[in-house]
């Protein structure tokens, strides 16, 4: 196989059927680079499908999880779609893994999102940060984007389509040692003040904020 990113496992998150998703990206197969890769098992680990979703460049997930329609949520960065660099992205498909939509998000820098969560209007909030001159201060500021429920917003919003591969990667079942942990001391904890700042990015589209420690 070509290297996998080492098949980093982003989240294995129980679905609805009692089985896993599991949500990473490799470069063994899809579109070129690294792609976006989902897994689906049933709760015994068996096999059920496996997809890849992506473009030429690089595309990584970074959490993913099912919603209470029961379709598939994922959120990472993109280096194929958008507007420059590295942006945003939002990967909705159905419970089989078939694309219904994604999306793109940021500037000229990077922006890469760390986690998305369905909110009560059915839209989405991700968070992430962001390099891009236009949203931060400098080097890397905290990034709020929230979305309607078709994973739209007031700006910076691009819809894009990615190649999406049925997969069959290797399944090879294993017998993991286990070993028990050693006592780890507990840390010590300091606590500084901070003071945020923050700054309104476009009407009723972004926030986002800088932390001073």
């Amino acid at each position: 196989a070509a290297d996998d990113g080492t098949w980093w496992i982003v989240r294995a998150p129980v679905t609805n059927d009692g089985g896993y998703l599991i949500s990473s990206y490799t470069a063994s197969y899809g579109a070129g680079s690294n792609d976006i890769l989902f897994i689906k098992t049933d709760s015994a680990g068996n096999l059920q499908w496996a997809k890849t979703y992506g473009g030429p460049g690089d595309e990584q997930s970074r959490f993913s999880y099912q919603v209470k329609s029961g379709n598939l949520v994922s959120t990472g960065y993109t280096a194929s779609f958008g507007a420059g660099g590295r942006d945003y992205y939002l990967l909705y498909t159905d419970s089989a893994g078939n694309l219904l939509w994604f999306r793109t998000y940021g500037s000229t820098g990077d922006e890469k999102s760390m986690g998305v969560q369905e909110v009560s209007d059915g839209g989405f909030v991700m968070c992430g940060n962001t390099s891009s001159a236009p949203f931060g201060a400098n080097n890397y500021d905290i990034y709020f984007i929230k979305t309607d429920s078709a994973g739209s917003t007031t700006c910076y919003s691009n819809p894009a389509t990615p190649t999406v591969n049925n997969v069959t990667p290797s399944v090879i079942s294993i017998t993991p040692t286990v070993t028990s942990p050693t006592a780890v001391a507990s840390p010590a904890i300091s606590v500084g003040n901070y003071s945020p700042t923050l700054n309104r990015l476009c009407i009723q589209c972004y926030f986002e904020a800088k932390y001073t420690y």
